[in-house]
């Protein structure tokens, strides 16, 4: 079953279906398209920040584009960016100047930035013998503490418990990060008796709040992009689409 979607605009539109995400629809094929890297994509090493929101005079980045430690930005005087930082959870909004990334936050000369910091996130505990739901997943339950991207490497380092541990979504609105080649999104609700769910990706790219999806409060789903897949649970008190991506990203690359 699948959901086609018109590929990112820079301004944030609403885009109409005739049922919901959540409704059953026919699948529609889609050619394979290989879309080259941006310039904030093709950095060495790690990524330390994405991309939230940005003018539409601004064209060396995009929307939902990975920023690397080094990388410069320049902005022209009345040209806006927001930046939000994967492990330090500072969300950025900068006017003007010259952006360099760092690894918890800008250096900026020349214009104006404000900066807010929150927590990242969270974990819920599931108890696979306790929960049909979860039992035989094929992604790997891990122990996070405070893990600032679903499936990244800050998540990595920690050790696998007996009683695995879901990341939790406190935003309804998730963002998907792939393999810029990736073309469909495949997402399956664990706690429910649901078929499986796909989206079509431009990029390796989807993100729920532009593209007006909504997932359940209280959900557990599966998010699955080729061989790469990872559960998650979206809040119970989760908020709407407001949220920074960078504290909603689920990252399948």
């Amino acid at each position: 079953m699948s959901v086609n979607f018109a590929p990112y605009g820079r301004k944030k539109a609403v885009f109409r279906t005739k049922n919901s995400f959540l409704t059953l629809m026919p699948m529609v094929a889609a050619a394979a398209v290989s879309l080259p890297l941006t310039l904030a994509q093709a950095g060495d090493g790690e990524p330390t920040a994405i991309i939230d929101d940005v003018s539409d005079s601004v064209t060396s980045v995009e929307l939902m584009d990975y920023l690397f430690p080094g990388q410069e930005i320049e902005l022209g005087a009345g040209d806006t960016i927001m930046i939000g930082y994967l492990d330090s959870c500072v969300t950025e909004e900068i006017t003007g100047g010259k952006i360099v990334i760092g690894a918890e936050q800008s250096d900026v000369t020349g214009g104006d930035v404000s900066r807010v910091s929150e927590g990242c996130g969270g974990t819920a505990s599931v108890e696979a013998a306790d929960d049909e739901a979860v039992i035989g997943l094929s992604a790997v339950f891990r122990a996070v503490d405070d893990c600032a991207v679903v499936g990244g490497d800050s998540c990595d380092d920690k050790a696998e418990t007996e009683k695995p541990k879901v990341p939790v979504i406190y935003s309804q609105y998730p963002a998907v990060i792939a393999d810029p080649n990736a073309m469909e999104l495949v997402v399956q609700r664990l706690d429910k008796n649901d078929k499986p769910l796909s989206a079509l990706m431009f990029g390796g790219k989807f993100d729920f709040a532009r593209r007006n999806v909504s997932l359940a409060k209280g959900g557990m789903y599966r998010f699955t992009v080729g061989d790469h897949d990872q559960v998650v649970m979206i809040s119970t008190g989760a908020g709407g689409d407001a949220v920074p991506v960078a504290k909603r990203l689920i990252r399948l690359d």
